[in-house]
């Protein structure tokens, strides 16, 4: 199931599926309308609008031009806050303006009215054997109105969406969200046992390096489409790699080890072990919250550039930052055992150091803005409190030190 849920995150995180449903819903809508029309065999326009044929040419007209246009100014407008998104803040906040649900009803709203104007438009016939679907046009110029009223809220959006402290916040939030769901799952004690577990196996013999065939990000692991490629080896599988880790052909993501005499080979092994794995070209925050502690990071570090210098806005994301690596390192150690069909798999252990570090990279650009130094300190002393109170004091010895190291000649 971990794939199909990825792939459904890529697909509705685009920006065709949402808008091209609402498109297909109104073009839909105008095959109902004039069917309803002929039934009730309606003659004139309703609803204030006197005339005939001529008249529903000349609204259903006017309504398919001007919205085609406006459509062009749409996609144009979110053209242009990608370019700014990307150049100003961070490219890895693409796929988040990407995904908001305001643009894609907007793209979707404008282009699907001028497909309903344009289908009742051809069906409108003059003498000897008139029809004016007036069902249909009245809906259409409601459809019109209600457009209009979603392309201000659009414009307002945007410009909301655009400011750097909205834009940290959400960030800020879906981090939160996630850590929160991370924080559901099945934490184990058995972090110990797991790494007896696997010196074990390597004690026992040679094991089977698993490659992925191309470069990605690790997007999600599904043990269970793993365990049951595997169950008839009895096999045992030692991952090296956690969702958000960059994966490359030349180094192993895996290590396993399976009874020969089951007849499956390595090849067979591998094949299976990669069916769990969703490697993607880029990160989500799905079942990987150190992303938005990536993206807040590159935000800052954008700020504190010599084009930009903005150190309000660094110190912002510095204090989102602070807040999910505090709740990440207050968060047990994660379950790394997992045994099921008969199949061992051992997960890769996720190292505070991994996300933390982005307080490292943002403290050794704030070497001359002693305001988001001073931010980035009292940061990393809060993350290694936290890290010392949930008995992970040596992660947060690792994060200071590497801080101290990187503020040594400031």
């Amino acid at each position: 199931m971990e794939r199909p849920r990825k792939r459904w995150s890529d697909l509705r995180s685009g920006l065709w599926l949402f808008p091209g449903l609402i498109v297909a819903a109104l073009v839909a809508l105008a095959f109902v309308a004039i069917q309803v029309d002929h039934v009730l065999g309606a003659t004139d326009v309703g609803f204030g609008l006197g005339g005939g044929p001529a008249a529903a040419r000349d609204v259903l007209a006017a309504i398919a031009g001007s919205f085609v246009t406006v459509a062009g100014l749409t996609f144009s407008l979110t053209v242009v806050v990608l370019q700014l998104a990307s150049s100003q803040y961070s490219p890895r906040l693409l796929r988040g303006f990407l995904a908001d649900r305001i643009t894609q009803l907007t793209a979707g709203a404008f282009v699907g009215v001028f497909a309903y104007a344009l289908l009742v438009l051809r069906s409108v016939r003059s003498e000897p054997d008139a029809f004016v679907p007036s069902l249909a046009v009245s809906l259409a110029i409601l459809l019109a109105l209600t457009s209009l009223v979603v392309l201000l809220a659009f414009i307002d959006h945007v410009a909301k969406l655009i400011q750097v402290s909205n834009l940290a916040g959400r960030i800020g939030a879906d981090t939160h969200a996630e850590l929160a769901r991370a924080s559901e799952g099945d934490h184990g004690s058995d972090q110990v046992a797991a790494e007896r577990l696997v010196r074990a196996w390597l004690a026992g013999g040679p094991s089977l390096p698993v490659h992925v065939s191309r470069a990605g990000y690790l997007r999600g692991i599904d043990v269970a489409a793993m365990t049951r490629r595997l169950a008839a080896a009895r096999a045992r599988v030692a991952l090296l790699a956690q969702p958000g880790d960059l994966v490359v052909p030349d180094e192993p993501v895996a290590e396993a080890w399976w009874d020969i005499e089951s007849g499956l080979d390595g090849v067979a092994v591998a094949d299976a072990v990669l069916a769990g794995l969703h490697v993607a070209n880029e990160r989500d925050l799905r079942d990987d919250p150190g992303f938005g502690v990536r993206q807040l990071a590159d935000i800052a570090i954008r700020a504190l550039s010599p084009g930009i210098n903005d150190p309000t806005t660094a110190v912002t994301c510095v204090a989102y930052v602070r807040t999910a690596l505090v709740e990440d390192a207050s968060l047990p150690r994660r379950r790394r055992l997992v045994e099921r069909d008969g199949v061992q798999v051992v997960l890769a252990p996720l190292p505070l150091d991994r996300d933390a570090s982005a307080l490292v990279e943002i403290a050794h650009h704030a070497a001359g803005a002693p305001r988001t130094s001073a931010a980035v300190g009292r940061a990393v002393d809060a993350v290694v409190r936290a890290a010392r109170e949930a008995g992970r004091g040596d992660e947060g010895a690792r994060l200071e030190a590497a801080y101290r190291s990187a503020t040594a000649g400031a």
